[in-house]
């Protein structure tokens, strides 16, 4: 499960990505541009800096630039529309609106304002895939429209001017370690091997992978492991004591204690629904 930083190309008449896809995983990245999450079915569970937000049908969901996120493993998928968001789009509002973050990002349908957004998210989807004259200008009308709502109506807290561009130069210091762990899972890897790949202490290792990840770093090695074992669980052939060795792990016990920690169920519960 590693950390992608996600390099977009977004279109210079338009600086909007938009994805329409069915998901049941997609690991923790992050990305210079605004992200806007719509769900059109099922649920979605989202990991965003740390907290995790359980989205119904119909909600939004607003990511800041820079900010770390991921959808978990779950058994069944959901239909998203997502969009990603250039500076462009909001100008002149740019370095306020990319220099802050979304203290209640979740945008439910009871929302006041909830409609303003939703009716656009719909509309730049169909005008998208229409293919009209003039429908270029209706569509960039459009995405206008999106963001001065996003920029009136939505709440922010305001980072100080050099805090978002001191993150995503913390983030690029992470991206080898977390890439390590990608490749390594089910090899022993110590705080101390992943502090030194990163080329910084110990200490500040720590204190930088919990501030940037929201969890420490052996939480987030062994929920890695976790998300691994969840996929072969599936398999019905595979014994779970030799699954458990399989993502790194060296004891079934171990296994055991922090699949249970995570989901809240045994893996033995989690296969069970699968037979």
């Amino acid at each position: 499960m590693k950390i992608i930083h996600e390099q977009l190309s977004l279109e210079p008449f338009n600086p909007i990505n938009i994805i329409q896809s069915r998901f049941q995983e997609f690991p923790k990245h992050w990305h210079a541009e605004i992200e806007l999450i719509y769900v059109k079915e099922g649920t979605q569970v989202v990991e965003l800096s740390g907290a995790t937000y359980t989205l119904k049908e119909e909600d939004i969901l607003l990511i800041g630039s820079g900010e770390v996120h991921s959808f978990p493993f779950q058994s069944s998928s959901s239909s998203l529309i997502i969009f990603h968001l250039g500076r462009s789009i909001f100008e002149p509002y740019s370095d306020y609106i990319f220099n802050s973050e979304f203290p209640t990002p979740i945008i439910e349908p009871t929302n006041e304002f909830y409609r303003l957004l939703g009716e656009s998210i719909l509309k730049i989807v169909n005008l998208r895939n229409e293919k009209v004259l003039g429908g270029e200008l209706f569509l960039k009308a459009e995405i206008n429209k999106l963001a001065g709502n996003i920029i009136k109506y939505v709440p922010v807290k305001q980072l100080m001017d050099n805090e978002k561009k001191k993150r995503l130069e913390q983030l690029k210091l992470l991206e080898r370690v977390l890439i390590h762990i990608d490749q390594n899972y089910d090899q022993e890897i110590t705080l101390e091997e992943a502090a030194n790949i990163s080329g910084v202490s110990i200490f500040h290792f720590s204190r930088l992978f919990k501030k940037l990840i929201g969890v420490n770093f052996i939480q987030f090695l062994n929920e890695t492991r976790i998300t691994k074992a969840m996929i072969l669980l599936q398999n019905k052939e595979d014994p779970i004591s030799e699954i458990a060795f399989k993502v790194g792990f060296n004891s079934i016990q171990t296994f055991n204690r922090w699949f249970m920690q995570i989901n809240g169920f045994t893996p033995s519960q989690y296969r069970a629904k699968y037979e």
